[in-house]
């Protein structure tokens, strides 16, 4: 009965697992479609779509408490900081420096700012 019980809970873990590449598949041949049509804008409203939100939240509900859960929500809307942050140095790096660089720095400055984030929260 116990080999049972594992064998079905590493079937749902492989399903699980295979169902979150599938959005994640998908939202990127939205993307990769999107970027190339003349609503190429919509590319960058798309990730923005909650669904790896959904699939966290979930989780999180699923594992946690109630207060947890909202925790999680609450350091959600704040990290909208570091994607601000990363967005604005996309923008100015662009104007300089070429795709490889401008992403890399955008990278850069979104981890500076998630660390900060992260700190403040642990306080």
């Amino acid at each position: 009965m116990i080999r049972c019980s594992c064998l079905l809970r590493f079937n749902y873990m492989i399903l699980d697992l295979a169902v979150k590449a599938i959005i994640g598949a998908v939202f990127t041949l939205i993307v990769s479609f999107l970027a190339k049509s003349n609503y190429y804008f919509l590319a960058g409203l798309l990730p923005l779509f909650p669904t790896f939100s959904l699939i966290s939240h979930y989780m999180v509900s699923n594992s946690n408490t109630p207060t947890q859960f909202r925790n999680v929500v609450i350091f959600g809307a704040w990290s909208v900081i570091p994607y601000f942050a990363y967005l604005s140095a996309v923008y100015f790096l662009s104007y300089r420096f070429s795709i490889f660089w401008t992403l890399l720095g955008g990278v850069l400055v979104w981890l500076f700012f998630s660390f900060i984030l992260i700190y403040l929260w642990k306080l």
